[in-house]
């Protein structure tokens, strides 16, 4: 049964069960008592049921995770002089559910190019330009070849 016993549990049992340790020394209480508290407190956690994993921890599979396979599409988005002011601007980059893949800085050249890992069944991007000319937004197709777009 001491199998069932998480390190939360055995964490927590030792988290009520120092400062009581310490009332009772300062005290001067025997020490026996302090030990069967002790004890006491432990059972209570082996009989309690299992607690939940942290996550990520070996058997689990994080609830973002899905079995869909990836391909790495190569992305370019150019920005013109016009739209950016002369000031770099944020881009982002969004599956069609909306998780960001990409987060990053466009610089006065207005270009940036990077290889994504996209899943299979996404045959869509949306790319969101904020800069000084103000926000863009489009929806570019993604294929294995990979996806382009300039903002204008």
């Amino acid at each position: 049964m001491l199998s069932r016993i998480s390190a939360f549990d055995l964490n927590m049992t030792a988290m009520v069960a120092q400062p009581l340790y310490n009332f009772y020394k300062a005290q001067l209480r025997p020490r026996r008592q302090v030990l069967s508290l002790a004890g006491a407190l432990l059972g209570l956690a082996c009989s309690s049921p299992p607690s939940q994993t942290a996550p990520n921890s070996f058997g689990e599979v994080p609830a973002e995770f899905t079995f869909d396979m990836t391909q790495k599409a190569v992305v370019a988005v150019t920005a013109t002089p016009e739209l950016l002011q002369g000031k770099a601007a944020t881009m982002e980059v969004m599956r069609a559910d909306g998780r960001v893949v990409y987060r990053g800085r466009v610089m006065n050249s207005g270009a940036v190019r990077m290889n994504l890992p996209i899943p299979v069944r996404d045959s869509e991007l949306v790319v969101r330009l904020i800069a000084a000319g103000g926000t863009r937004e489009a929806k570019i197709p993604v294929s294995a070849q990979g996806a382009e777009h300039n903002f204008r």
